[in-house]
């Protein structure tokens, strides 16, 4: 799962985030109810980068120097 690391940049310098999980496709689930769907797979994968995401975001903000 994956794709590019996607940078947003701000005044200073860009930051590097990670790259979003890439959603299953129809094809890929077997349909037999599985406890451990690619769907539950992506959904906790999407949810463990939106984490990290939010993470560097404010680390970057954190770091960034104040304004006046």
């Amino acid at each position: 799962m994956g794709g590019d690391r996607q940078a947003v940049s701000d005044d200073i310098s860009p930051v590097v985030l990670p790259p979003r999980p890439t959603p299953p496709r129809p094809e890929d689930c077997c349909g037999s109810g599985c406890v451990q769907c690619i769907y539950v797979i992506y959904d906790d994968a999407l949810l463990a980068w939106e984490r990290e995401v939010e993470r560097i975001l404010a680390e970057a903000k954190q770091s960034r120097p104040q304004s006046e």
